[in-house]
C-alpha cells in the first residue's frame, strides 16, 4: 500500500523505534518508579533519558518539566482542568482539533468561557482578529502548530509574542508540527506544549507529551493528597498518574532521537517538496477542489481535496481498493475547521505525507485522483 495517512499516525516508523520497544519489553520490562531492583531502576533511567530527548527537540531548559501522557487529548484536558478557574477566558482558533475545543465547551458550565477566532477559508489566522478577541479575563490562548485538515502552518512565534505582550499564557498543540517545524519554547514564548507521540514524533499509539513552564500553574490531579507531600515529589510525578506506557515512551524517544539526527530542517524540506509536487500536479485538474493556502511554504504535509460529484468516503474507498492508496476521508475530528474551509457537511479527502513517502508515491496519488475525476 501507498500510505498517505500520516496525519492520523505515521507509518512506517524508523527501525530504531521498533527495536527500542522490543528491547525494553524483553530486556528490562519492569514497572518504572515502583520498585528498587535493577530492572526497575534501568527503565526509570531510560524514561528520564526520554524526557531529555524531548526537551532537546523543543529547546526545553529543564527535562523535569517534560510530562508523559497517553495522548494529546488527555494532555490538553490535564492542562485545562488544572489551569482554568471560574471566570477565566480562553481563545482558540477555528482550525483546532476537537481535543482543544470540546473540553472548553464542557467547561462552560463551570463558568469558564472561550472565544473561537475564525480563520480564513484557507485556514490562515488573522493576528489582528486574535488580538481583538482578548478580554479582561483572558488567561490562555491555544493554537495548533499545523492544521490537521489543511496543513496550514500557523504563526506560532507571532502569537507567542502577542501572549507575552498581554501577560497571557500560550499553549501549542504540536501534534502535527512537532519534529517537522523548528519549535523553541523559550524563543516562541510557549508556556504549555502538548503533542501526541504517534504522529510526527514517530512513536506508537498510547503516548503523548506535555511541557509545563514555570509560568503555568497547573494543579496536579492526585486526589486527596496534602500539598506538603505533593511538593516532595519530582515535578513530572505530580501529573503522571498510574503506570506509564514505558515501552511506548521509549519507542517515542527513539523516534525523537531519529528526528534529532536527521534534523527538523531536513524533514520539513522533504515534506515540503512532496506537498509542492502534489499541489502542482492537481492545481489545474477539472472537478478537483483543493483546500488550504495552496503554497508549500504555507501548507505542509497535508493536501485535502474533493472531487466534484463524488462523496469523500467513496473516493477514499476507490483509492484503497483500486489503487492501493491509503487516505482519510471525512471531518478529521475538526468540524469547525471544515466549516471554516467550506466542507462542513461531508468533509474532504485528506492526503498526508510523511518523511518516508517518495516522489513515486505522490505521482501515483496524483494519477489516481486524475483518473477518478475523469481528467
Amino acid at each position: 500500500m501507498i500510505y498517505l495517512d500520516n496525519a492520523s499516525t505515521t507509518f512506517p516508523k524508523p527501525e530504531s523505534v521498533y527495536r527500542a520497544i522490543y528491547d525494553s519489553m524483553i530486556q528490562y520490562g519492569a514497572n518504572p518508579g515502583r520498585s528498587w531492583h535493577a530492572m526497575a531502576k534501568r527503565i526509570s533511567n531510560e524514561l528520564f533519558e526520554a524526557r531529555k530527548s524531548v526537551a532537546k527537540l523543543f529547546s526545553i531548559p529543564d527535562p523535569n518539566r517534560v510530562v508523559f501522557s497517553f495522548n494529546a487529548t488527555e494532555a490538553i484536558k490535564m492542562v485545562y482542568g488544572g489551569l482554568l478557574n471560574a471566570g477565566d477566558h480562553v481563545i482558540v482558533t477555528s482550525m483546532e482539533h476537537k481535543a482543544m475545543l470540546r473540553p472548553l465547551q464542557e467547561m462552560e458550565r463551570l463558568g469558564i468561557y472561550h472565544t473561537v477566532v475564525h480563520c480564513s477559508p484557507a485556514g490562515e489566522l488573522d493576528l489582528s482578529a486574535l488580538s481583538k478577541a482578548i478580554q479582561k479575563g483572558t488567561k490562555l490562548i491555544g493554537l495548533t502548530g499545523i492544521s490537521n485538515v489543511t496543513g496550514t502552518v500557523m504563526p506560532i512565534a507571532e502569537v507567542g509574542r502577542i501572549c507575552r505582550d498581554h501577560g497571557l499564557l500560550f499553549m501549542v498543540d504540536a501534534s502535527q508540527a512537532g519534529g517537522v517545524l523548528d519549535i523553541d519554547v523559550g524563543a516562541m514564548n510557549i508556556d504549555l506544549l502538548v503533542a501526541s507521540g504517534h504522529k510526527s514524533l514517530f512513536g506508537m499509539q498510547g503516548t503523548g507529551v506535555v511541557y509545563i513552564s514555570p509560568r503555568a500553574r497547573v494543579r496536579p490531579y492526585v486526589g486527596h493528597v496534602s500539598e506538603e507531600e505533593i511538593d516532595s515529589w519530582l515535578f513530572y510525578e505530580r501529573y503522571e498518574i498510574g503506570t506509564l506506557n514505558a515501552p511506548g515512551i521509549l519507542g517515542m524517544k527513539a523516534g525523537v532521537d531519529f528526528i534529532l539526527l536527521e534534523t527538523t530542517q531536513k524533514i520539513r524540506a522533504h515534506e515540503q517538496m512532496l506537498t509542492r509536487l502534489m499541489l502542482e500536479g492537481l492545481r489545474d485538474v477539472g472537478n478537483v477542489v483543493l483546500y488550504g493556502p495552496l503554497s508549500a511554504e504555507k501548507q505542509l504535509g497535508i493536501v485535502t481535496l474533493n472531487i466534484m460529484g463524488k462523496p469523500p468516503m467513496g473516493v477514499a474507498e476507490l483509492l484503497d481498493e483500486r489503487y492501493g492508496i491509503g487516505v482519510r476521508p471525512g471531518l478529521h475530528c475538526a468540524t469547525y475547521a471544515h466549516e471554516t474551509i467550506g466542507t462542513g457537511e461531508l468533509g474532504g479527502v485528506r492526503f498526508s505525507m510523511g518523511y518516508f513517502n517518495t516522489i513515486d508515491d505522490i505521482e501515483a496519488a496524483v494519477s489516481a485522483v486524475k483518473s477518478i475525476a475523469g481528467a
